[in-house]
């Protein structure tokens, strides 16, 4: 007996490690499986321009990128393992019984696809009330943000019964499929048990009755038949989840899918840049027709124009954030959708005043977006020249909402002086709204500086008066139902 407790111990003890290692080892994997393919994600977006981008991930790429990326992991990691697991050790307990007595054996297989089957419909009925009571929680969600984004226009106009008399609806229907939800899982869950006792039952006494009155023997069969019920029921459960996986599976994998790639050109410095644009529109809603503008090196213009213009639209299919269908972009004399994108935007200096911000230090930020490293002194004494006040070490969010909006544009001015623009595209978008007169006179004196060195294609949008910077190209945009001057 004690030989036997001993061993027990040492059986109970070594299974309590091999769980830990096993999860310790899927903690591992799924650190290294999670990080690929995040990387894999963020890598292959880059390939997309933003509007295929939203088609693809229905402009949900959040959402792949934590939750389905997750889910996918999951599934891997967790559901395909446990279920080759559980689908192994019912062969082997099926195996053991054929070898033991085929009676036995055909009854557990009987046994497990009657309990298989039941589970999938009680999971299937659930999993159906499951779905309907989040849509109606989602409903009372989105009732709730609307109250909140609608509290003033609520107070104004004495609305707070309507929306008191929606919220009790909401919650009530979203209450009332709770109520259904849970009467049904109960049922099965409790169908499930009394099925289960049933069967144990019949097998005790098929036992008993037809194949042996030895205990041990009784012993070892009710094992295996306990053993055989729980992973049936676990097969189930792993099944049902690996199919509830399936959509992050396809939303993963539209985003990895690697497109067909032709950019293997590469440009060194732009020499001239050509733009002819017969149509885009956003949505069968024209935004440019009939659009011309060719710039050689040391070529400069100012663009200006009404909101709905085609300026944001302009910069877009310059810098290749979206693509052009009916027309042409050269570099060079070489197509845009031809040339290595990493190497297109090494030769693009673009700076707009909605630009964001890389979660770090001004310092670190400034150097990250330039390719320039410079010392606390040489930045300080930049930061002088835009009369810019912060601290180096000022952390920024991606919004740069820890700085005032007149800081942020200080900041940009300080990028446009650390940057090396020689033989670049240059593209200003709307930099100098808002600025101070101080901050604008050195704004005005950085782009007069550019003009008169001419080593480099500028192109700067603005609706503000001009006048004191010298350009040599003016280019008013206009309305696609009205005409272009230039």
């Amino acid at each position: 007996m004690f030989a036997v407790f001993i061993g027990f111990f040492l059986v109970f003890a070594f299974s309590i490690l091999v769980n830990i290692k096993q999860f310790i080892s899927l903690d591992y994997f799924g650190g290294h499986y999670i990080h690929d393919l995040l990387i894999r994600i963020q890598d292959n977006s880059m390939d997309y321009d933003e509007i295929e981008l939203k088609k693809v991930t229905n402009n949900q790429l959040v959402h792949i990128m934590y939750s389905d990326v997750l889910e996918v992991f999951r599934a891997i990691g967790n559901y395909l393992p446990n279920l080759i697991s559980s689908i192994c050790v019912i062969l082997l307990l099926f195996l053991f019984s054929y070898f033991m007595d085929t009676r036995v054996a055909f009854l557990l297989v009987l046994i497990n696809l009657c309990c298989i089957l039941v589970t999938y419909v009680s999971h299937r009925k659930i999993r159906s009330l499951s779905s309907e009571t989040n849509k109606r929680l989602k409903i009372l969600h989105h009732h709730i943000e609307n109250f909140v984004i609608s509290q003033s226009f609520i107070k104004v106009n004495s609305l707070i019964n309507y929306y008191d008399c929606k919220s009790k609806f909401y919650v009530g229907d979203f209450i009332d499929s709770s109520v259904n939800e849970d009467r049904i899982i109960y049922f099965y869950s409790g169908l499930m048990d009394k099925i289960t006792l049933l069967l144990q039952l019949i097998f005790s006494f098929f036992l008993s009755y037809c194949i042996s009155t030895d205990s041990v023997t009784i012993l070892e069969y009710t094992l295996i038949f306990s053993i055989c019920i729980n992973q049936s029921s676990k097969i189930e459960s792993l099944i049902q989840g690996l199919n509830r996986g399936y959509i992050s599976f396809y939303n993963v994998s539209k985003v990895i899918k690697k497109k067909e790639c032709r950019r293997n050109c590469k440009i060194n410095g732009i020499e001239n840049v050509e733009i002819y644009v017969k149509l885009f529109s956003y949505d069968n809603n024209p935004v440019l027709s009939d659009f011309h503008l060719s710039l050689s090196k040391g070529e400069n213009v100012l663009i200006s124009g009404n909101n709905g213009a085609g300026k944001s639209t302009l910069v877009k299919l310059l810098i290749n954030q979206i693509t052009l269908d009916n027309g042409v972009i050269q570099y060079n004399g070489i197509d845009v959708d031809t040339i290595n994108y990493g190497s297109l935007v090494r030769n693009i200096l673009y700076i707009s005043q909605d630009d964001v911000f890389i979660e770090d230090t001004v310092s670190n930020y400034l150097q990250l977006v330039t390719g320039k490293q410079m010392s606390e002194n040489q930045l300080e004494y930049l930061f002088n020249q835009v009369d810019l006040d912060i601290p180096l070490n000022t952390h920024l969010n991606v919004y740069g909402s820890t700085l005032s909006g007149g800081q942020r544009k200080k900041l940009q001015l300080v990028r446009l002086l650390m940057s090396d623009y020689k033989d670049h595209l240059i593209i200003l978008d709307e930099l100098d709204a808002g600025l101070d007169v101080y901050t604008r006179k050195k704004y005005i004196d950085i782009i007069n500086d550019m003009i008169l060195k001419k080593n480099s294609i500028l192109i700067v949008i603005q609706h503000s008066d001009a006048s004191d910077i010298k350009f040599d190209n003016f280019l008013e945009l206009q309305r696609i139902s009205e005409s272009y001057e230039s």
